[in-house]
């Protein structure tokens, strides 16, 4: 996606050119859509915050949702993820893996400053823990769990994110 040259009108840096059918999108609208395109498809590139915000989200629906739609097969997961303890914490390694890819691209791209990649991506997943850990499966109905997920992003985030002097 390329933005629109605003030189001759401020304006202009409120709209983008989509790279696969050149289509003009309006910026805030392409950014609800998670940067992919109405017409073909065409997915922008999300920064390290974006990708972050966006993979913990959907973990924290998937988990939820599957509480919600079979109660009874996620008690069934829980008691058989109690027998099988090396394979949650290879799941939970994997995740922290997939979190630590993210934030070196965050590093990478100059919009995180973390010292210890591995460490902080475990942090996170720790810090994350309430919102995708079955344990917690009771406190997701409740109405006020939106609005602090995103208090708890918005934080993350914004530790993450390079100091700017």
């Amino acid at each position: 996606m390329t933005a629109i040259d605003g030189a001759r009108d401020s304006r202009a840096s409120h709209w983008v050119r989509c790279d696969g059918c050149s289509g003009l999108l309006y910026a805030k609208r392409f950014a609800r859509m998670l940067k992919v395109c109405p017409e073909c498809a065409q997915h922008g590139r999300l920064t390290a915050p974006e990708r972050l915000e966006q993979w913990l989200r959907t973990a924290f629906t998937i988990k939820q949702k599957k509480v919600c739609d079979d109660p009874e097969m996620f008690a069934t997961y829980l008691a058989l993820a109690q027998d099988a303890r090396e394979v949650v914490e290879a799941y939970k390694d994997k995740q922290v893996d997939l979190i630590a890819k993210i934030l070196s691209d965050g590093v990478a791209q100059g919009v995180f400053e973390i010292d210890n990649v591995k460490a902080t991506a475990r942090a996170v997943f720790d810090a994350t823990v309430r919102y995708h850990h079955p344990a917690h499966a009771e406190e997701w109905a409740k109405p006020e769990c939106p609005s602090r997920i995103d208090a708890l992003l918005a934080l993350l985030l914004k530790g993450l994110r390079v100091c700017k002097p």
